[in-house]
């Protein structure tokens, strides 16, 4: 039998990296927001509002999409230190049975289940 294997601190990683992103998506979103304010403000002034709005409107849906993307990579982190726990947790019962996770399942392919002749 082959078993990928993917190393605990390496799951951790890519968890902490896709926090990261998030992080980053919703800073550029909070940025955007922050700066667009001033650059509709001088086309308003310079009597361009319709621009003004169209520009504003892009800017939302951009923001609108960082933070989607940041929610989903906040999803993706979670989800991946729940593997990174039973990774761990699986290797600790894999231990405790006297073995890697590969003596662990070859000891319970050889053992007779209960009610099976």
């Amino acid at each position: 039998m082959t078993r990928i294997f993917i190393d605990p601190i390496e799951i951790a990683a890519v968890a902490a990296l896709c926090r990261n992103a998030s992080y980053d998506a919703a800073g550029v979103a909070s940025e955007a927001r922050f700066r667009i304010e001033e650059v509709t403000g001088l086309l308003m002034s310079g009597g361009r509002g319709a621009e003004a709005d169209a520009l504003r409107t892009l800017v939302e849906n951009a923001c609108a999409l960082l933070l989607t993307a940041a929610a989903q990579l906040d999803d993706d982190a979670l989800l991946l230190s729940a593997i990174g726990r039973r990774a761990d947790d699986a290797d600790a019962v894999a231990e405790a049975f006297g073995g890697g996770e590969h003596a662990l399942l070859l000891q319970l392919r050889d053992e007779p289940w209960e009610g099976t002749p």
